[in-house]
């Protein structure tokens, strides 16, 4: 009877303690250097300006992330990310190619500055007219 009775108070301690899984390791982030970038010198506003950005990854432990834009007036401002397992540590020394597209809105007509992150004090800068 003990043992049963031991048992029923376990039980519920031994579910629980299994059904918690611990939290996985967060990803590290970093920016992406923007080799080169191709998008239209003009646009229809309201309408997407799909852009294609090119970069690298640095080694094999790293898998791209997503593109971030942000923009203030005219100026569109987009930096691709990158992500890792802080758990990783065995890297194969390949550099592996990146392409990716995302698209950005031009809400007024004028001239927008799409700048692309390469640094902290570097970007690469395209001009795009809407109409």
């Amino acid at each position: 009877m003990k043992t049963a009775s031991l048992l029923f108070i376990l039980l519920p301690v031994i579910i629980v303690g299994c059904a918690q899984s611990p939290k996985g390791p967060e990803w590290v982030e970093e920016e992406m250097y923007t080799l080169e970038a191709d998008l239209p010198s003009t646009a229809v506003v309201g309408e997407h300006v799909i852009f294609t950005l090119r970069s690298w990854l640095p080694n094999s432990c790293w898998k791209f992330s997503h593109i971030g834009i942000n923009s203030s007036g005219y100026d569109v401002f987009i930096t691709a990310y990158m992500k890792r397992s802080p758990e990783d540590f065995a890297c194969a020394h390949v550099v592996t190619p990146v392409v990716e597209e995302g698209s950005y809105i031009p809400v007024f007509p004028g001239e927008y500055r799409f700048h692309f992150w390469r640094s902290d004090t570097l970007t690469l800068d395209y001009t795009v007219i809407a109409q």
